[in-house]
């Protein structure tokens, strides 16, 4: 069973010094700092990429199939 998101997938806690540094600036530095560095990180899903999922048993006897999804981005705007 999976429950939440293990650490190292995408966004954890920053570390002690700079969570202590950010706590310092104001909040909208604060927040477009954070932000502008989540986008660069590579394990985010980008537009583009492929999700692939199958849900079945390691016997077969349950075969649920399986679904593609492309990721794609769109603007808030849409």
């Amino acid at each position: 069973m999976l429950t939440g998101t293990p650490v190292g997938t995408a966004i954890s806690a920053p570390p002690k010094p700079i969570e202590v540094i950010g706590s310092l600036l104001p909040d909208q530095l604060k927040w477009k700092a954070f932000f502008s560095r989540q986008a660069k990180n590579p394990k985010y899903l980008r537009h583009g990429d492929v999700v692939e999922a199958a849900v079945a048993t390691d016997d077969g006897v349950i075969d649920l199939g399986a679904q593609r999804t492309v990721v794609q981005y769109r603007s808030g705007n849409e």
